[in-house]
């Protein structure tokens, strides 16, 4: 079976000018990366003169710069098969990259890739870690890969749960026959729109100028963009009555996601503080009534 070596780099004087050493071997990618980081702060730790470091991966190669941003030593995980034994009886690890047997098991040279991305939870992508990992002969050894991986990750991080975002069905062709992809999304117009197709939208109002018809008395953009501040909101309770126009008229102030003002429906607030919405047309969320207790939108919703 794979396996999934840590291989440590370093500078040398030699003629090739690196050392590659074998640090471990582990049986999933999770496990194996645990590894690598221990390993990478016990020589960190070893060579004080290094002074301030620090970490990132660049070309799939995981290194340790030192405090003038030279890179001092490199680690990179791969994709290892057992070719034998020596003849004290350790394992000889191969990498599978560098397997000149056939690629998959017809033959062809098909190869699958696992893409990693670690320390997601950062402020912005350039906290984010990639990797990727391979030379899998099939999807399905791919696929059993990714989910050792994940596996792995959750036997030591309680809390943290799998969520499949995407499931695809293919044939024995290898053809999707069905996808299934899971992702947020909101009511705009009683018309139910993925989060990417709304922002889109968003995007190409905001820039875009209705043309009125000539009995038209207004004129102005096709959906006006959210505004990202506070704004006081209608002095009215979720479940209150529409109100009299005659005695007070209604707030113009444009709400909601289709950014009509208060029409005297059912208004829904956002508990979110910070939402950039805040005020929703009931009608525009799919309700028919209040929610009981705080309510959340489905932007800023958990």
């Amino acid at each position: 079976p794979y396996q999934y070596a840590v291989f440590q780099r370093h500078e040398h004087g030699g003629p090739t000018g690196e050392v590659l050493k074998l640090v471990r071997v582990e049986p999933d990618f999770n496990t194996a990366y645990d590894i690598l980081r221990q390993h990478a702060a016990t020589t960190v730790e070893e060579h004080p003169g290094w002074g301030a470091t620090f970490a990132e991966v660049a070309n799939n190669m995981f290194e340790i710069h030192d405090h003038n941003n030279d890179v001092r030593v490199r680690y990179e995980i791969a994709l290892a098969l057992n070719s034998g034994t020596t003849e004290v009886g350790e394992l000889i690890w191969q990498r599978a990259d560098e397997d000149t047997s056939p690629s998959s098991a017809d033959g062809s040279d098909e190869l699958y890739l696992m893409d990693i991305d670690i320390d997601c939870q950062g402020q912005g992508q350039d906290t984010v870690k990639h990797f990727m990992t391979g030379a899998y002969r099939s999807l399905a050894e791919a696929s059993t890969a990714m989910k050792a991986a994940a596996a792995a990750y959750l036997d030591k991080h309680e809390g943290v749960k799998l969520l499949e975002r995407q499931i695809e069905l293919i044939d024995e062709r290898k053809v999707v026959r069905q996808r299934y992809t899971v992702g947020p999304g909101r009511y705009v117009n009683k018309q139910l729109i993925s989060e990417t197709e709304w922002l889109k939208r968003q995007n190409q109002d905001s820039t875009q100028v209705a043309t009125p018809a000539p009995s038209s008395p207004l004129a102005g953009p096709l959906l006006e963009p959210v505004i990202h501040q506070v704004k006081p909101r209608p002095q009215r309770t979720l479940t209150a009555k529409a109100q009299s126009k005659a005695t007070k008229p209604l707030d113009p102030t444009p709400w909601c996601t289709c950014r009509q003002p208060d029409d005297g429906s059912l208004m829904l607030g956002c508990e979110n503080d910070d939402c950039p919405v805040q005020w929703y047309h009931a009608h525009c969320v799919g309700l028919e009534e209040a929610p009981q207790g705080a309510w959340d939108c489905p932007t800023c919703a958990p």
